[in-house]
């Protein structure tokens, strides 16, 4: 009796140590276990960083956009989003991890965060790069200030706010990191600005927060410029950038809009060129349908053209990195964009599969 117990407290020993000393004894040996989902542990073991010479993504309609989701609904839609890597050859997905400006503080519902986490890993898992803007928003639109003064104070309680924001997509492993767009912001105050002092007022929000990202995040770092078809942006400093972009809006007269498409391409290649930056198109969207002053024009299914004329101008450009679509399966009142079960949805397709 005496003797097993001794043999069965031997065994009990010689287990014990080689838990503790295996990693040691045996290096090469991993645990077989199934991975963990859903924490920052599990990505920074699993997810590396992909980069793409191209950067081809389609805005969809994000978790962040609905507040709380029951866990099948939330599911349901992520569902939907990630068709956009098969149905539209995107590599990579648009996140939004913003703020809302209530009573001068920003503000982030914690719904909000909690869904981009939980895109965030679907579309890691699915295989695709992330694209992470924390933009803020007010009920009214863009914030209202009485002076410029009030404007870059605004602007360096942001530049906090995108230091921390930087640290969460560090977690995370996010390739691509957005500045949210300030310009677009100054032109849309109560008061007149020129283009001089809005040039003045981003390179200093930049130069103030882009060194201090780059102390907290390793990934690629870039800028939307707002309104870029109605004004001189190659004023702009963005040598501090990874990249920059232009927003390409659509409208209803197809020459109008591809001269202002020229317009566009012909100063961001310019900027582009002179900064040794490459540039993106940060947001393309063509409405299906428009009432410009008293012109009714539907182009629900008159699109591809329009989408096909930047594709042209895109396979020309040397310096153009990426292009985002906006929208794959959201339409708001007056802003109708999906593209979704349209024909310009075989038109995105075909520009992407063979854009390298």
């Amino acid at each position: 009796m005496k003797k097993r117990f001794i043999v069965i407290l031997s065994v009990i020993v010689i287990i014990v140590i080689l838990s503790i000393f295996k990693p040691l004894i045996f290096p090469s040996l991993k645990e077989e276990q199934e991975p963990l989902r859903g924490t920052v542990e599990e990505t920074l073991r699993e997810f590396e960083r992909i980069y793409h010479k191209k950067i081809k993504l389609v805005y969809v309609n994000m978790l962040t956009m609905h507040g709380p989701l029951s866990e099948e609904k939330a599911n349901i839609l992520l569902e939907e989003n990630l068709l956009v890597k098969e149905r539209l050859s995107t590599n990579t997905y648009p996140l939004d991890d913003g703020f809302q400006y209530v009573n001068g503080e920003f503000v982030k519902n914690p719904d909000v965060r909690e869904n981009t986490i939980k895109e965030l890993l679907a579309a890691k898992n699915a295989g695709m790069s992330i694209s992470l803007v924390s933009s803020w928003w007010t009920p009214e639109g863009d914030p209202q200030f009485k002076n410029i003064k009030e404007v870059k104070e605004f602007l360096n309680e942001y530049a906090d706010i995108l230091v921390e924001e930087a640290k969460f997509a560090e977690d995370y492993k996010v390739e691509y990191f957005e500045l949210y767009e300030p310009d677009h912001l100054v032109w849309h105050q109560p008061f007149s600005v020129d283009e001089d002092t809005v040039a003045v007022i981003v390179n200093e929000f930049k130069e103030n927060v882009v060194p201090r990202i780059r102390k907290v995040y390793k990934g690629k770092i870039g800028y939307q410029i707002g309104n870029a078809g109605d004004w001189n942006f190659t004023k702009l400093n963005v040598s501090c950038l990874d990249y920059f972009g232009v927003l390409i809006g659509g409208m209803c007269d197809f020459d109008m809009f591809k001269q202002k498409v020229d317009e566009i391409f012909s100063k961001a290649e310019q900027l582009s060129k002179s900064s040794g930056v490459q540039w993106v198109i940060s947001e393309l969207w063509i409405n299906k349908v428009y009432d410009e002053e008293g012109n009714s024009c539907d182009l629900t299914d008159k699109r591809s053209k329009y989408y096909e004329y930047v594709f042209e101008k895109a396979r020309a450009s040397k310096n153009l990195k990426g292009i985002m679509i906006d929208t794959w399966n959201v339409d708001e009142p007056g802003f109708e964009t999906s593209v979704k079960d349209t024909p310009s949805e075989q038109t995105i397709k075909n520009f992407f599969e063979n854009w390298n």
